[in-house]
């Protein structure tokens, strides 16, 4: 399968060999052999970890940083609590 190019990481040259975003979530779950997508799972253990906010889901999160998450979970450098910290 040949890499995805991520047009904000295109000035780097970085290309993302399994890429979530912008996958068929059906394809993405076949490749990975998951029931759950990793980053969905991470969230998830964030939230729990942090206590559930009112109007968590509700808010938008600042565009920039949800792209920060979304290239570095590409490459699987944050944590659960990197998740709630950033958005």
């Amino acid at each position: 399968m040949a890499a995805r190019r991520i047009p904000g990481l295109l000035k780097h040259r970085i290309r993302l060999r399994d890429p979530v975003f912008g996958t068929a979530l059906v394809d993405h779950l076949n490749k990975t052999g998951r029931k759950v997508p990793l980053i969905v799972e991470r969230c998830c253990e964030a939230i729990e970890h942090q206590g559930v906010v009112t109007g968590i889901y509700r808010q938008c999160g600042i565009q920039s940083n949800i792209q920060k998450l979304r290239y570095e979970h590409g490459y699987s450098r944050i944590t659960c609590s990197d998740v709630l910290t950033n958005l």
